[in-house]
């Protein structure tokens, strides 16, 4: 399929975003070294890898890895990008003590990783650990549907 000027147009504006976001980034990184120059780096980097990554349909080697890397970015731009607006620009803490609990943002991600793992890497690892063997099988139309 062709690329017309308006999809044309729309690349070269996305990237023009992502240039400035990596841009503010690198800056801020180099500048200032700490998890909050870190934390808005790995927002850029994820948001990025969510524009641009797309995989072809096919579900195997490249494919396979590109698809499970966008679908994690997926998963994981929300909550942190719900970190990064809680925490920006006043720069304080969420919490004053117990500030482990911060992380609990991201245990419904880390959980829907899991299942994402399990539902494209089911046929590695199968051969790996034979009790997957009782588990009934996702087809590749509902990977499709579901992730496509």
């Amino acid at each position: 399929m062709p690329h017309t000027s308006g999809h044309r147009w729309l690349f070269i504006s996305i990237s023009l975003v992502w240039f400035s976001c990596s841009s503010a980034s690198s800056y801020s990184s180099s500048e200032r070294t700490g998890a909050f120059a870190l934390h808005f780096a790995s927002v850029c980097l994820v948001g990025y890898v969510l524009c641009f990554y797309t995989e072809v349909g096919t579900y195997r080697d490249l494919d396979l890895a590109i698809a499970i890397l966008k679908n994690a970015a997926l998963i994981v731009f929300p909550p942190l990008f719900l970190h990064f607006c809680l925490l920006y620009p006043v720069r304080q803490q969420l919490f004053e003590r117990k500030r482990w609990r911060a992380a609990l943002l991201y245990v419904p991600a880390l959980l829907l990783l899991a299942l994402e793992s399990f539902i494209f890497l089911r046929s590695v690892l199968t051969p790996l650990v034979p009790q997957m063997r009782n588990v009934p099988n996702v087809s590749d139309v509902f990977v499709g549907l579901f992730y496509g």
